[in-house]
Formats: C-alpha cells, structure tokens, sequence
C-alpha cells in the first residue's frame, strides 16, 4: 500500500492538474478506511463476570486488556487450543477493533 509521500510522488510523475498532488492525496487518504479487524480471544470470567483474557507473556497467564490477548483468526483455532490445553471454563469469544483511516494509520507507523 502507497504512504502519503509516494502517491504524491506517483500523481506528479506524469499528470497536469489543477489541484495540487498534495491537496488529492490528502482527499483521497481521508476517505479510504482500513477494515476492522475481528479475532477471537480466549475468555475466562471471574465471579463477579468480569472477563480476563490468556496471552503468552508467561506460562498461564491472564490479562483485562484485550489488546494483549493471544489472537486466533478462527473460533475453531481458539477452541483446539482452549481443548489442547485442557480448559474446561475458558471460552472463545470474537472481538473487533475498529480501524483507523489510512491517514491516521499512516501516522501511528511513521
């Protein structure tokens, strides 16, 4: 995928415009979103329903923020793990996080 840089360069490389290359881009960047991103996480609520989530930072270890969980594409993934490892009362539950546009996204990596 083009950054902001190389499509200006792209669209000076050979087009007479009106509007400036930079002014284009930036239009075009601002309306082009990234697609969410959907993975399934392995859940494991404790009395009072509060959810913790496995990741692998250590060997059997639960964490509240989503964002470190270990990530399966699949729920039958996260199910063969949950099984392989033995877990009766974990489950896998499917999150999404919402995307940034290009613009923003391009920003964070930059």
């Amino acid at each position: 995928m083009l950054n902001r840089d190389e499509l200006i360069q792209l669209m000076k490389s050979g087009y007479a415009l009106d509007v400036s290359a930079e002014v284009i881009a930036d239009r075009i960047l601002a309306t082009v979103t990234v697609a969410d991103e959907v993975g399934w996480l392995i859940e494991l609520a404790d009395k009072q329903g509060v959810p913790s989530y496995h990741q692998l930072e250590y060997d059997d270890d639960w964490t509240s923020d989503a964002n470190k969980a270990l990530r399966f594409a699949r729920r039958e993934d996260a199910q063969a793990y949950i099984d392989h490892i033995g877990w009766t009362e974990p489950k896998p539950v499917e999150h999404m996080w919402p995307a940034a546009s290009l613009q923003e996204s391009g920003a964070q990596h930059e």
